[in-house]
């Protein structure tokens, strides 16, 4: 899956403190509790909905996830899958997500097949701000929550995906990740997978893997 955040705030600061929870300006950055699972829900289907579909017709806002179907890997999971997952608040409101899993995490089959997981590295399968609040430093003050919890647990790079045209990849730029080079079968698997699985949101095929290096570790 790829991350979708919109933010035109400059980022690329490392992440210096343990990810318990920051405030920027009226917004709180905290792990998943049972009590935001709706809210998170709603991102992702955001997320999810964003013009993409399955194999280019089968639109996903047509099926929004229901709340058995989202909530039952994270209450599996609660001591990883939601502890490595963060929500931003905002008057009490969830108004952005972030997944993220590393090698121990519970993943569903489908996060397996789209990304497998190295032992030394945090993976951000989705992420989303609402639209509202979009363009306000959410997403950066995200992802630096996932890099802080990705230092902790000891990883030394910080991956996610990201299809091909989505303007949130400036942001990706701007933090410090890189595109991760691709063989030409690599590519044309990835081209296959993305098109089948998401279609072409942004008018465009396929789309790319990005890797940042943290913690002085070397990004394979």
């Amino acid at each position: 899956m790829e991350a979708n955040v919109m933010d035109r705030t400059g980022g690329g600061a490392e992440a210096t403190s343990a990810p318990t929870s920051e405030v920027t300006s009226e917004v709180t950055i905290q792990a998943l509790t049972e009590e935001h699972l709706d809210g998170a829900r709603e991102m992702a289907n955001i997320f999810v909905g964003e013009r993409k579909a399955m194999c280019l017709c089968l639109r996903y806002s047509w099926c929004p996830r229901g709340a058995k179907e989202f909530n039952a890997p994270y209450l599996k999971d609660k001591e990883d899958r939601m502890a490595a997952t963060a929500v931003a608040l905002k008057d009490g409101k969830v108004v952005g997500f972030i997944q993220m899993s590393t090698a121990n995490t519970y993943r569903t089959d489908d996060e397996k097949m789209m990304q497998s997981v190295g032992p030394k590295e945090a993976y951000i399968e989705m992420a989303a701000v609402g639209p509202d609040a979009r363009g306000h430093g959410v997403g950066t003050k995200l992802l630096q929550w996932c890099e802080a919890l990705a230092l902790e647990r000891g990883c030394t790079t910080l991956t996610l995906g990201v299809v091909a045209g989505n303007p949130a990849k400036r942001l990706y730029l701007r933090y410090g990740f890189v595109d991760k080079p691709e063989g030409c079968c690599d590519h044309m698997m990835s081209l296959c997978v993305v098109t089948c699985f998401l279609g072409c949101p942004h008018w465009q095929c396929g789309g790319s893997h990005m890797v940042k290096k943290i913690g002085g570790g070397e990004a394979e």
